[in-house]
């Protein structure tokens, strides 16, 4: 089960047990604050489809996902910024 059925899983059952059955008893707004317990999970999934869609470029040599952001490597053919002969022996 991937985490959009999980969150949709726990929202049904939300509004299951918290429905007021003095009203409609079938209908809830789940606030996305109830759903906090998620937003890690959900931000892992969002940060893996980025780093997918930049593997799949071909200006990207390398990509690496830490816990600060995105890690890039271009190949030099896409690198505007790179100069070689700052490499070079002098």
């Amino acid at each position: 089960m991937d985490i959009f059925d999980k969150i949709a899983e726990y929202i049904v059952k939300n509004t299951q047990t918290e429905s007021n059955p003095d009203m409609s008893g079938f209908q809830l707004v789940t606030s996305f604050a109830i759903l906090n317990e998620y937003q890690d999970q959900l931000n892992v999934y969002i940060r893996n489809q980025v780093r997918l869609a930049l593997e799949s470029r071909e200006e990207v040599a390398d990509v690496q996902l830490d816990k600060d952001g995105f890690d890039v490597c271009l190949y030099t053919n896409f690198a505007p910024n790179y100069r070689s002969e700052q490499y070079e022996d002098k």
